[in-house]
């Protein structure tokens, strides 16, 4: 028999999510990919080689916003968004 087993317990003790093996669980935990032990266990446990090694998962995230920032302001009209909100 299979025991529900949470892959968390948050610090007012509610559990969240469920681990049924190395390969099959889940969460609704935002952030859980942040968190370099998780994703260095997912890729073990599915025999996959970790090719480019992020060491700072925040300061790459944040460059990764900084890239979307600056595709958006270069292809989007914000100046015609911001007029249609105010006249709306």
């Amino acid at each position: 028999a299979e025991v529900n087993t949470p892959i968390c317990i948050t610090s007012n003790g509610k559990k969240d999510g469920y681990f049924l093996n190395k390969k099959t669980w889940g969460t609704y935990m935002h952030g859980i990919f942040d968190n370099q032990t998780v994703i260095t266990y997912i890729l073990e446990n599915n025999n996959i080689k970790e090719e480019n090694t992020i060491t700072d998962y925040h300061s790459f995230k944040n460059e990764q916003y900084d890239k979307l920032a600056e595709f958006v302001k270069l292809n989007v009209d914000m100046n015609l968004i911001y007029k249609t909100l105010l006249n709306s």
